[in-house]
């Protein structure tokens, strides 16, 4: 197969932690051609995705060929491998990919990408979710944390625990540490997600891969002594884990909702 991954530079790229590299380098040992297209060599011609794509050969050491402008239709699957801000220019990618043919195999889909933000979407399941407010508005925050005493806000287009900052009731700075918080790298007012902060996270932060709803992988991410952020990229450490109960009644709940085309 020909797959086809939408990247950030190379050279913006941890390459102890970059997992996308570590897809490449599986599919290649299986005999699969792999390329590579950032998304500023992007674009639209007319109704036809279009892009300047290399054909990567090697992960270790790294190499590509120079780019060649190629339709994205000539592709058999497109993965999307981008890291947020969810930015104006990610919706337009989505645009874009909305004019691929549909033998073009997306992971992640543009329309889910566009239409699901990764955390508002557990929020479909509040059984399963700490209590939790989406909002720019200071005092709504403020009223948050005087009711749970302990909490975490988020920037909603953001990864790899960038920008998430505990807050306490007790703190002297609460105020200014969260008007920092609402603005975001243009100092412009940005959407926050607060949540209950819960201690148990000292004893990791599972992640579980589903194929077909069914579970391939877990691994639970146990953050540095001292902290609480348990990102690979804050310098948390995994360890191999195993499925409690109610992480399979979760699976099972939820599996209806990703099994589903209509969801995407």
């Amino acid at each position: 197969m020909k797959l086809l991954f939408i990247m950030d530079r190379f050279e913006t790229l941890n390459l102890e932690t970059e997992t996308s590299l570590l897809l490449m380098d599986e599919l290649l040992s299986r005999g699969h051609q792999v390329y590579w297209l950032e998304q500023s060599d992007v674009f639209l011609q007319h109704h036809v995705p279009m892009g300047l794509v290399s054909e990567v050969s090697s992960i270790s050491p790294f190499a590509k060929t120079p780019n060649e402008e190629v339709s994205l239709n000539d592709f058999d699957a497109l993965l999307t491998r981008l890291d947020p801000p969810f930015d104006q220019n990610y919706l337009h990618l989505t645009y874009i990919f909305d004019h691929l043919n549909e033998s073009v195999i997306q992971f992640n889909p543009a329309k889910a990408l566009r239409n699901y933000n990764e955390k508002i979407l557990p929020l479909r399941w509040p059984d399963f979710v700490p209590p939790t407010l989406v909002t720019q508005n200071k005092q709504q925050i403020l009223d948050f944390v005087l009711r749970h005493d302990d909490i975490v806000v988020k920037p909603l287009d953001d990864c790899s625990g960038r920008g998430v900052v505990k807050l306490s009731a007790q703190q002297q700075n609460l105020e200014q540490v969260l008007s920092a918080s609402l603005l975001n790298a243009f100092d412009q007012p940005q959407m926050l997600q607060a949540q209950r902060f819960l201690p148990e996270v000292s004893e990791g932060d599972k992640r579980v891969y589903l194929v077909n709803g069914e579970p391939v992988g877990i691994v639970n991410r146990l953050p540095r002594e001292g902290h609480f952020l348990a990102n690979i990229h804050q310098g948390a450490r995994c360890e191999a884990s195993d499925l409690s109960v109610r992480e399979r009644h979760i699976i099972e709940t939820i599996k209806p909702f990703y099994g589903s085309k209509a969801s995407f």
